[in-house]
């Protein structure tokens, strides 16, 4: 941990630059927590390309698959976003437009977009209607990014060093400069 520490010193969150608006990675893990197996959830909110909201948190119900993982993360970055959403209104910013979700578990999407819910899910029926309905209503554009690109990945698990470096430089973490 010393080491990372001394090693990323000289690192700092660099904010704007783009032109894009809100936009939320979310991601889980499966049964990330050996004592309970409760999965982790992490997201990732950009606004204008820059961060400027991250958090991870150890989900409230044990996910029967990475897929109800996915579901649970999926719904509680929705929430945040769309707290962000109210924010940015009250502070005179246009978002009128659908926020873009980013989610990398295609089965995921799949529950989403059906009106279908599984026999197996029934547990977190709240959450599918929730995300549903915001799909449903165009507050939210749900679309798919590979697990390679998914920076949300840096909230939930331990990454290699590549990933680690890639994902960090996609959220604006990059070295001071000066």
């Amino acid at each position: 941990m010393l080491r990372y520490l001394k090693g990323t010193k000289n690192l700092r969150l660099h904010l704007g630059g783009g032109s894009e608006g809100l936009e939320c990675f979310v991601d889980a893990d499966w049964a990330g927590n050996e004592s309970d197996r409760k999965s982790n959830s992490g997201q990732i909110i950009k606004f204008g390309g820059g961060v400027v909201s991250w958090a991870t948190r150890k989900q409230n119900c044990v996910a029967l698959s990475s897929t109800e993982a996915e579901f649970v993360a999926l719904s509680e970055g929705c929430q945040e976003v769309l707290w962000m959403k109210k924010l940015l209104k009250d502070l005179a910013e246009d978002n009128s437009e659908p926020i873009v979700v980013w989610e990398d578990n295609q089965s995921c999407i799949k529950m989403v977009e059906s009106d279908r819910i599984e026999r197996r899910s029934k547990h977190i029926d709240t959450k599918h209607e929730f995300t549903k309905d915001l799909r449903q209503r165009g507050v939210i554009d749900l679309r798919y990014l590979p697990t390679d690109k998914m920076v949300a990945d840096i909230m939930t698990k331990p990454l290699d060093r590549i990933k680690l470096e890639r994902h960090r430089e996609s959220l604006g973490v990059k070295t001071s400069i000066g």
